[in-house]
């Protein structure tokens, strides 16, 4: 008996449990370590193209840290929060009174915008729809300025 469905499940090797090597993250990880720790021990004082690209990395980590830090915080907190609490506060997803909700917790949760992308992201990893999500970050950063 075989059925032709959408939603079978993917055979075993192409998710690998989700445990996917994610190749941006760890690229950028390496190449902003690199940069940081250049400035920090002066590599290559004579490269200007790297003096530059080195203390820009340095100075933007140096400002960025706290917003990071902060997202991660709150993604940590809502992976334990139920995404029908999250429903519930944001509002059903694809209504107008969902992207007001949204928009309007983008308000009060007034962080950086490093930091509002984590926070974004786990909402619409939660089930608020794309335009909630789309509301609520560019709703965000309109207290910072």
């Amino acid at each position: 008996m075989s059925t032709n469905s959408c939603c079978t499940p993917p055979a075993h090797n192409e998710h690998h449990h989700g445990k996917k090597f994610d190749w941006i993250l760890w690229i950028s990880f390496i190449g902003i370590l690199i940069g940081y720790v250049g400035h920090l021990l002066h590599i290559l004082p004579n490269d200007m193209s790297f003096h530059h690209y080195s203390s820009s990395v340095f100075m933007l980590m140096n400002e960025m840290w706290v917003g990071i830090a902060v997202g991660i915080v709150f993604v940590g907190i809502l992976t334990k929060v139920p995404r029908e609490f999250i429903i519930a506060i944001l509002g059903r997803p694809n209504t107008l009174s969902g992207i007001l909700r949204a928009t309007l917790a983008g308000l009060l949760l007034d962080m950086c915008s490093h930091g509002i992308l984590l926070v974004g992201m786990k909402f619409y990893k939660r089930g608020i729809s794309l335009g909630q999500t789309m509301a609520f970050l560019i709703a965000s950063p309109w207290n910072s300025l």
